[in-house]
């Protein structure tokens, strides 16, 4: 939902060079006049807390994070998370599972943003057709984002969060 909005507001051209620096122009229209912005996306900076129960989502997108230049730290529940989160200096983004036994995703966002207010959320659910019954509302900075997923739309979500822009 907050990801099909920001591509509808956005023109957005991206492209990625070996270093896994990601260029992104994005053009702003307004009522007179159309200006452009270059947006540089250092994903090498960029930490991100993965959570999932299941553990071929964990290991999948863990791989493909790291592959695309993140570093990352994953946990497989709540409680872990929070764990690993109490040591980690700084993280961009929770990318968590929506529904684990232990603690749900939600739950686990609202306690790490007691520390962390500004902190983005990407939720991976396999039950989107019942995400506002469990969730009912997507805050600023959160989005959602089906399972099973393709590596272009795990990357593509990661960066309209953190960057503002597509990944590729």
């Amino acid at each position: 939902m907050a990801i099909s909005r920001v591509i509808a507001e956005h023109h957005i051209r991206a492209s990625t060079q070996v270093d896994r620096t990601t260029h992104s122009q994005r053009h702003f229209c307004g009522r007179n006049a159309c200006r452009l912005a270059l947006v540089r996306m250092d994903r090498s900076s960029a930490t991100i807390l993965i959570v999932d129960d299941e553990r071929v989502v964990l290991e999948f997108v863990d791989r493909a994070l790291r592959f695309a230049g993140y570093k990352t730290a994953v946990a497989s529940d709540g409680p872990r998370a929070l764990e690993i989160a109490a040591t980690l200096r700084t993280f961009d983004l929770l990318l968590t599972d929506l529904i684990m036994p232990k603690m749900t995703g939600d739950e686990l966002a609202r306690r790490l943003r007691r520390q962390r207010p500004a902190l983005k959320v990407l939720y991976l659910t396999g039950y989107s057709d019942q995400l506002f019954e469990r969730k009912g509302t997507l805050w600023a900075d959160e989005a959602f984002l089906d399972k099973p997923m393709t590596v272009t739309g795990l990357l593509d979500a990661v960066s309209l969060l953190l960057f503002g822009g597509k990944a590729r």
